[in-house]
């Protein structure tokens, strides 16, 4: 992604003729979002092969059930998958926060030992004490910033960008300061913002902007030497659309991201809480339990199988096949016809198998035998009693 950023920045760069750019840097630019986009693709078929795997525990339909009524697992698994989010990006914007405070003290601390420099309602002072005081909210709260709060943080440093664009004395002045007021609204879109109050702000601020740089461009002629042959309104706001919709590209990206990894983590959970509660129930009834593979191998060391089978407490059962311990070749095909049997094949019900086992001194034990089956993201696993 940091590639691909930069490839597009050199890109955007050279279509603008801010700077001349090198052959070669145009070249591997070429090259890098080639790369880049090839890169995305791949990306897309991962990711969504991996959410249809992550997708297993919902219920099937009844037949006269419309398609797009949610179940209760899925209902409550996009309710924990939200809650999830907010908690992860109250944690970012405090992490964020907490990390670039002490420089915006060390920035005030700094102004303040120069005091022939030092204006206490100029854009860098007001920031950094609007900076410090959100932090020592923080650190006083450790429930801050929550919803609400991120909200009002980017409202208010959004109007402080288009503040200082209202102040701007030349077209000059604003152009120097460009690139602060596009840091100022990356930092409000990832850190604070939803998309759609990025979208809102952000096609606000463009406006102000657009708008600001006009009047400049009527009262100084001198502002048409950016331009060069290009009409300096038309210039600026095509720059302007260009940064609205990468921002909040970005933003949408970014909160969609953010609310997948959630769900995949609420269901992997769920995943987990469910093998447990399975294995203990399995516990209750039957005198062994434990986990097999996609191979029909012990997945975990089993020590009561050891003992049903009277051999060592040392021996180790992890990745042996349980078709080594029975009896006949007959059990060993039963045993693996049960298992691959589709679950469909007993109606939907558990069906047990009864099958001998061979214990330490050769003798047959019979066992009644239960599984069930989990999808697991990785490959199927088998639940055995």
């Amino acid at each position: 992604e940091a590639l691909g950023s930069w490839a597009a920045m050199i890109m955007v760069i050279e279509a603008f003729d801010w700077y001349e750019l090198d052959q070669f840097v145009r070249m591997c630019s070429c090259a890098c979002l080639i790369l880049y986009s090839l890169c995305l693709i791949r990306a897309a078929y991962i990711i969504g092969k991996d959410l249809k795997c992550l997708r297993i525990f919902q219920l099937p339909r009844t037949h006269g059930e419309a398609s797009t009524k949610q179940t209760f697992e899925e209902k409550e698994t996009s309710e924990r998958a939200q809650l999830l989010t907010e908690l992860r990006s109250k944690d970012y914007a405090r992490s964020c926060i907490q990390t670039g405070a002490p420089f915006l003290a060390l920035s005030l601390t700094l102004g303040v030992l120069s005091p022939a420099r030092f204006s206490l309602f100029s854009g860098h002072t007001t920031n950094s004490m609007f900076g410090v005081m959100v932090a020592t909210v923080c650190l006083l709260f450790a429930s801050q910033p929550g919803r609400k709060a991120r909200v009002f943080i980017h409202v208010v440093l959004t109007a402080r960008l288009a503040l200082s664009v209202l102040f701007y004395r030349s077209g000059q002045d604003m152009l120097f300061d460009r690139q602060y007021v596009l840091i100022g609204r990356l930092v409000g879109a990832f850190m604070f913002g939803n998309y759609r109050l990025t979208i809102l702000l952000n096609c606000a601020l463009a406006a102000v902007n657009s708008y600001v740089w006009s009047l400049h461009v009527q009262e100084s002629p001198d502002a048409a030497a950016f331009c060069e042959s290009w009409n300096c309104v038309q210039w600026f706001v095509q720059q302007e659309v260009i940064s609205v919709v990468c921002i909040c590209l970005l933003a949408a990206n970014f909160e969609k991201r953010q609310l997948v990894e959630a769900e995949a983590t609420v269901q992997a959970t769920w995943s987990r809480s469910m093998t447990k509660a399975f294995s203990k129930l399995f516990g209750s009834v039957y005198d062994v339990v434990f986990n097999l593979d996609a191979d029909l191998r012990v997945i975990d060391e089993v020590p009561s199988l050891g003992a049903l089978l009277l051999h060592a407490s040392s021996r180790s059962y992890s990745g042996t096949l349980l078709q080594d311990y029975l009896y006949s070749e007959s059990d060993k095909n039963r045993f693996v016809e049960h298992l691959r049997a589709p679950p469909d094949a007993s109606g939907g019900i558990a069906d047990p198998v009864c099958l001998q086992m061979r214990d330490s001194s050769g003798t047959a034990v019979s066992v009644e035998l239960l599984h069930t089956t989990f999808d697991d993201p990785n490959q199927q696993t088998y639940l055995v009693g």
